[in-house]
């Protein structure tokens, strides 16, 4: 009986030291994997400060990792990986540009791609209808650092007239080629709210944005718009020269061309934007405009006007005839 109460006794005491045992095993490899995920999770030693790192749309999840791997922002892109999952963001991490201006650790970082949280504050830009690809030039590089004018020219000059003026948004690393993108985008959107009248109207978009263009320039008020739309749109069809003065922005040869004095030697020039030596529209749209100039170019207002003029004061004043156009010139503008 003793040796039987003896032998539980050693079978108790040797059932607790393998628990024991076993409990510190697995403690010590909890500790372990614990140790190194706080190991894996800490920023890089050399996290890069002040970094910009884009992220594309449709840019796998994978692919993110390994790019932040490779930019020194996270030691792990298996943890980085499986914290995005967590948050639910696998399939909508958010595209666009993320600046690290701090050393974050991973389970940080996956959370700010999971929610957008670019860390980048934007800056809003407006831009003027009538504006031409120049002046917007100008207008974004008085509002974006390091903005390269030249460049964008290149990229838009044959996006001038679908560049639609509004308030936007840009981030300042945002890439030149998002921000015509935008602009076009945009235009796009706010044709449609149009579409029937251009349809019905039955020119090419390309003319009656051309035709804006220069309705931007020459009237002030949309009815005085529409009015000049009917003459300008009159001029085409008998032949006669549209004489507009504000196309002559794309004619290098005439220093004068940002205020529209003109002379008889710039008259003389060889130029498609001629509009006194060559006959139709202009190759392509002058401005960029609003889509109260487009809505104006596709309802023109028919009248027995040939020719107009605006005052000093913004006032249009219309004639039939050339005699009562040169009349005109001497009553509102000597």
């Amino acid at each position: 009986m003793a040796e039987r109460e003896e032998y539980f006794f050693y079978k108790k005491i040797n059932t607790k030291k393998r628990f024991l045992t076993s409990f510190l095993f697995f403690f010590g490899v909890t500790l372990s994997i614990l140790m190194l995920v706080l190991f894996l999770s800490n920023p890089p030693k050399n996290f890069p400060l002040n970094t910009t790192i884009t992220i594309s749309e449709g840019q796998s999840l994978y692919g993110v990792a390994h790019t932040l791997k490779e930019k020194g922002i996270i030691k792990s892109p298996f943890l980085f990986i499986n914290y995005v999952i967590a948050f639910e963001g696998e399939r909508h991490i958010k595209a666009g540009e993320y600046l690290f201006d701090e050393s974050l650790s991973t389970l940080k970082i996956a959370h700010r791609l999971a929610n957008g949280k670019y860390n980048i504050v934007s800056t809003t830009v407006t831009i003027p209808e009538g504006f031409n690809i120049f002046e917007i030039a100008t207008r974004l590089a008085e509002k974006l650092p390091d903005f390269n004018e030249e460049e964008f020219i290149a990229l838009a000059k044959t996006k001038e007239g679908y560049l639609f003026p509004d308030t936007y948004h840009f981030l300042p690393t945002t890439k030149l080629e998002t921000i015509i993108k935008t602009m076009e985008e945009n235009f796009d959107s706010k044709i449609q709210t149009i579409r029937n009248d251009v349809q019905t109207f039955g020119k090419p978009l390309s003319d009656i944005t051309t035709m804006a263009s220069i309705l931007e320039e020459e009237a002030v008020t949309f009815d005085d718009r529409r009015v000049v739309a009917g003459i300008l749109w009159t001029r085409l069809e008998i032949g006669m020269a549209l004489q507009v003065d504000a196309a002559f922005v794309y004619v290098p040869e005439v220093d004068n061309r940002n205020t529209y004095e003109l002379t008889q030697d710039d008259l003389k020039v060889e130029s498609p934007f001629n509009t006194y030596a060559y006959g139709g529209l202009p190759p392509h749209p002058i401005t960029n405009p609003g889509l109260e100039s487009l809505r104006a170019a596709v309802m023109p207002i028919e009248s027995e006007f040939l020719y107009y003029l605006s005052d000093k004061k913004g006032g249009m004043h219309y004639a039939e005839t050339f005699e009562e156009h040169i009349k005109n010139k001497h009553l509102y503008l000597d």
